[in-house]
C-alpha cells in the first residue's frame, strides 16, 4: 500500500509541475502553434487568412432581407469578419472590404424536399 501511494505522490507531482522553466501549452487555445513550437518573431508580418464563406439561408420579405453567413445572421450593412454586406439577394450574398469583393453563394437550392405522402412508414397518423 505504501509503494502505491509513493508511485502515486510521484505521479501527481510530473503531472502538475511542468520541466524546469517551460510553461504547461494548451493545444486547444485559438492561435496555438502545433509542431516545432516555433513562434512568429517581432517583425514578421501575417497574412490574414481570407474566410471560408458558407451561405445557410436567405429571407427575403417586403419588410427585410436576412442571411445567414458562416452561422451569424446578417442583414445589408452589417460587418463580418472585416467584410461589409453590399447587398442580399435570394440565391446568393455580396460582401466588400477595401481590397475585393466576394459573392457567396447559397449552396442547393435552400427548398427542403417534399414530406413522402402517407405519413410516418406509409402509415397516416401512425405513432411509431
Amino acid at each position: 500500500m505504501r509503494k502505491f501511494v509513493v508511485c502515486l505522490l510521484l505521479f501527481l507531482c510530473g503531472v502538475i509541475t511542468p520541466v524546469a522553466g517551460e510553461s504547461l501549452h494548451d493545444p486547444l487555445r485559438p492561435g496555438s502553434v502545433s509542431g516545432s513550437g516555433s513562434q512568429p518573431t517581432a517583425g514578421a508580418k501575417t497574412v490574414p487568412q481570407e474566410p471560408d464563406w458558407q451561405l445557410t439561408a436567405v429571407l427575403v420579405s417586403n419588410a427585410r432581407l436576412v442571411a445567414i453567413v458562416n452561422g451569424r445572421t446578417v442583414q445589408v450593412g452589417d460587418v463580418l469578419q472585416g467584410y461589409r454586406v453590399k447587398s442580399i439577394e435570394r440565391d446568393r450574398v455580396v460582401l466588400n472590404n477595401k481590397q475585393k469583393t466576394v459573392v457567396v453563394p447559397r449552396n442547393g437550392t435552400g427548398l427542403k424536399s417534399p414530406a413522402s405522402t402517407g405519413g410516418l412508414n406509409g402509415k397516416e397518423g401512425s405513432t411509431q
